[in-house]
């Protein structure tokens, strides 16, 4: 599913699709506004950087054992009919 080149880019977009976060980067927003705000943004922003590191680990090492077993698959020899 992946390239060594487009891996990055299209995983962080991927992690964006996921609901917490976007509630993430919502948070971070209201923040950022001192009226509002409860903590500094960077602890927000430091939550939000380790949830995507580690989805984006997931997705690696997912999509890495996925590709070596299709390398797998791919060496059996099959008897065509």
């Amino acid at each position: 599913r992946f390239t060594w080149f487009s891996f990055l880019p299209v995983a962080i977009l991927m992690q964006f699709t996921r609901v917490q976060n976007c509630f993430y980067v919502v948070n971070i927003i209201f923040q950022a506004i001192p009226e509002v705000s409860t903590l500094p943004p960077s602890f927000v922003m430091l939550t939000l950087i380790l949830m995507i590191l580690i989805g984006i680990t997931k997705e690696g090492l997912n999509d890495l054992k996925r590709w070596r077993n299709d390398k797998i698959v791919n060496l059996i020899t099959v008897k065509r009919l």
